[in-house]
C-alpha cells in the first residue's frame, strides 16, 4: 500500500487536536504544549520521509515510459512534501498549483522558461515572477 501524505497529515492533525485538549485540561502551559508539538511534528516529518522513500509509490513501475511518466507526475504534484520547514511549506501550498508546477519544472526538472511558457501557455514574464516568488519563500 502506498504512503498517502494527505491522509497521514489529516490523522496527525486530528490526533494533535485531541492531545492538545488533554494537555490543557491537565494544566500544561502553552510553552510546554508548543514544545511537545514541535517534537511530534519533527517526528512526523521524519517518519514521512522514511515512508516516502521505502514504500512503493502507487502505480510505480520502473520499466517503460508509462512508469516514468507516473513517477514524474507524482513528483511534479508532490515535490512540496519534501519541504521540512512547516511555515515555508504552508506558504508554498498557498500558491496556485500551476505556480508550484512551473517552479518545479524550472528549478528541479531543469526546463527553461521558454519551454515552460510553451507547455503551460503562460507568458514568460509571469513565469519569472512566479519562480522568484516561490524561491523567496524557500530561501
Amino acid at each position: 500500500m502506498a504512503y498517502n501524505h494527505a491522509g497521514e497529515e489529516k490523522k496527525f492533525k486530528e490526533e494533535w487536536k485531541r492531545k492538545e485538549t488533554e494537555y490543557r485540561k491537565f494544566g500544561m502551559t502553552e510553552e510546554q504544549i508548543q514544545e511537545i508539538y514541535k517534537f511530534e511534528r519533527e517526528t512526523f516529518n521524519s517518519d514521512r520521509r522514511y515512508y516516502e522513500n521505502t514504500v512503493e509509490l502507487k502505480g510505480e513501475n520502473t520499466y517503460g515510459t508509462q512508469g516514468n511518466s507516473i513517477i514524474l507526475t507524482d513528483l511534479i504534484e508532490n515535490w512540496t512534501e519534501f519541504i521540512e520547514d512547516e511555515e515555508k511549506y504552508k506558504r508554498v501550498m498557498e500558491c496556485p498549483a500551476i505556480m508550484r508546477k512551473a517552479y518545479f519544472m524550472n528549478k528541479i526538472a531543469g526546463y527553461t522558461i521558454i519551454e515552460i511558457s510553451s507547455e503551460l501557455s503562460i507568458p514568460k514574464s509571469t513565469l519569472g515572477d512566479w519562480i522568484v516568488k516561490i524561491a523567496e519563500i524557500l530561501s
